[in-house]
Formats: C-alpha cells, structure tokens, sequence
C-alpha cells in the first residue's frame, strides 16, 4: 500500500521543526539564568523500598523580586520521560547507574511557558526509575536539572539539585505490601500543570524477582496491572510465567499477556537486521535488549 504524501511530508518537517525551534525565539525571548531562582527536589518520604514508583518533585521558586520566565516540555511524546530533564543516580561508591532508556527519539510534544511573580513556585513531577535503573537497595545521591528556557552566563550557571535518597530491599511481608500498595493508588492521568502530584501506581516499577510470587495470583485472576508488573521484571522465570498466562480462556487477557511477552522476545529489528517497522514508533530498543538478555 503507498503512503500518503502528507504522511511523508511529516518525515521530513517533524526533524526540521526540532531542528530551527530553538531559533525560532526572538532576541527578547532569550532568558538568562534569573538571579531569583530558586530550585529544589521533594520526595515523599525519606527512605523507600526497591520496587516503588518513587517521585521526584521538581520544583522551581521565585524568591526574588523580578518575575521571570520558565520553559519546559516539547520532548515527551514517544518518549519514556521528558528529555530536557537530566537525572543521575550515584551508589555510595560513585558509580552512577545505567539509564534504562537512553534513545533521545521523541516527537515533540506540547511546548509550555509561564511567568513566575515573587514567591510563585511551579513542579514539575518525575519517575526517577524512568531515568535510572536502580537494581539494588542502597544509599544514592540523585542529580536533576533542566534548562527551563534559560541561557547560562558566566555569572550564573544552569542549576543542578543534589539529594540523597535510601532504598531498602522489602521482606516478604513488606514487598506484599507494596504490591497491593500500587493497586490501591490512582492511575496515572495528566495532572494539573505546574502543580505537584498526588503518588501514582506504575507497576513497572515493580521489577525485582522478590515481587513473582506475589504478583501471579492477580495475574492469574486475570490483572493486566499483575502482567505489566511481571513483564518488567528481567528473570527467565517471569518469562515463563508469562507464558504459562497464555493458558487463559479469555482472549483479550491473551493478548495483553503476548503484548508484554512480546517486548521480552528476540527480535530481529534488535539486533540491526531488519529496518524499523515505522519510522515515527520508538520501539524502546534499549530496554527490550536489556529484557532478552536477562530474561
């Protein structure tokens, strides 16, 4: 089947948009670093369990007595997380941790700005296992930053928030309760922008093997929430339990279990010997490679 002229007319324009936005700005709309800025991270609480979808409230303050601008978005669709957001995590040896989705692909997204007046604050809330693959329980020290629209200058450089964060390993007790934890919490949604946001369920955070027993009697009750939680997790034994799910009578539930099973698979495309199947997909390559190896 041809493609449609306007469909090819996207490949071309989509990578010059992102290309010339940056210039598109007039002279008046270039920001530096404003004096009264003041950025910050909050959590939730100050320790959390491997396995959590744990938050990180970004926050930027005005405590100065100018108004400023601020940018962000324009980097999410397709994409895992915001890409104009830079999230680090180092173990207490100075090791930092392997980003679990390092494809820059996105199609843009919407672009948003807004004045802060003295003592406005905005959020802007974040996934850090969207950013880090955080595997085992420790002491980290996490770094964010993003440009927020604004040119460094020599006075005044991009800033960067330091915190520190401890995640412990759950007993069996403690991991139950995280489970079901994620299936009383909200769904995610879009939020109120600038706001920060309520705690969310994301049960792909629920990758480590301590959580397979526990996940598959939902699973097995017919939970897709259970299934994404065990497809996340890298083991040959979560495969094989996504297998064994196949076993269901109920078509729709078999096609949410190959969905997931599907991303855990060898694939061709992976390993460079077939071209993408579309150009404007990401595919998350990086993740589905990190799932066949280990799965």
């Amino acid at each position: 089947m041809k493609r449609c002229f306007a469909y090819h007319i996207c490949l071309i324009c989509l990578p010059l948009i992102a290309f010339f936005a940056p210039l598109l700005r007039a002279d008046d709309d270039i920001w530096p670093v404003p004096a009264g800025a003041k950025v910050s991270v909050e959590l939730d609480k100050p320790e959390f369990f491997l396995g959590e979808n744990i938050l990180l409230y970004f926050s930027v303050e005005n405590t100065g007595a100018d108004p400023f601008f601020i940018e962000v978005g324009g980097d999410y669709e397709q994409a895992s997380r915001p890409l104009r957001f830079h999230v680090t995590a180092t173990d207490k040896e100075g090791k930092t941790l392997a980003d679990p989705d390092p494809s820059d692909f996105t199609t843009g997204g919407k672009i948003y700005r807004a004045k802060l007046a003295k003592g406005q604050k905005h959020y802007e809330t974040l996934q850090l296992l969207r950013f880090c693959r955080l595997e085992r329980p420790g002491d980290y020290t996490i770094h964010v930053a993003h440009d927020l629209g604004w040119t460094e200058t020599k006075e005044r450089k991009t800033p960067v928030v330091e915190l520190k964060l401890r995640v412990l390993m759950p007993n069996e007790e403690q991991a139950r309760r995280v489970v079901w934890e994620q299936f009383l919490l909200p769904k995610p949604g879009p939020g109120l922008w600038g706001v920060r946001r309520q705690p969310y369920s994301d049960f792909t955070t629920l990758a480590h093997p301590i959580y397979l027993p526990i996940l598959l009697t939902p699973a097995e009750l017919g939970s897709e929430d259970a299934v994404r939680a065990i497809g996340s997790i890298p083991t040959a034994d979560a495969t094989k339990a996504l297998i064994g799910l196949l076993q269901s009578k109920n078509p729709r539930f078999v096609r949410s279990v190959l969905k997931v099973l599907d991303f855990r698979l060898p694939d061709p495309l992976l390993e460079g010997k077939l071209p993408p199947r579309h150009e404007l997909d990401n595919l998350h390559p990086e993740p589905r490679r990190w799932l066949v190896k280990n799965g």
